[in-house]
């Protein structure tokens, strides 16, 4: 992955691993088992299945909308912390200038 991130590729760490392990043997992926159905879609037919190319699977899929959805939440939740510290720090420059005027 990191190799992937240096040279500013943003590839899916499944994908990384389907390719690592060289892709499905006798229909199960090395390592997975049958688990291997929850990351990676089934052939549909023989010329998929002896292409043997990375397809993800629908739990796949979702997993990584999910992701990058709770990343970008987080992002903005992020940002507005900051504009909510800014506010604070400016109500209080306020506050002490008309005190200051009293």
């Amino acid at each position: 992955m990191a190799e992937y991130k240096d040279k500013g590729i943003n590839k899916d760490p499944n994908e990384v691993y389907f390719e690592a392990v060289e892709g499905r043997r006798k229909g199960l992926i090395p390592g997975l088992g049958s688990a291997g159905d929850l990351y990676y879609k089934k052939p549909s037919s023989r010329v998929d299945e002896l292409s043997n190319t990375y397809t993800p699977s629908l739990l796949s899929q979702l997993s990584a909308r999910l992701e990058q959805s709770q990343q970008k939440h987080e992002s903005e939740r992020a940002e507005w912390e900051r504009q909510r510290a800014e506010w604070e720090r400016e109500l209080i420059e306020v506050e002490k200038e008309r005190y200051q005027k009293e």
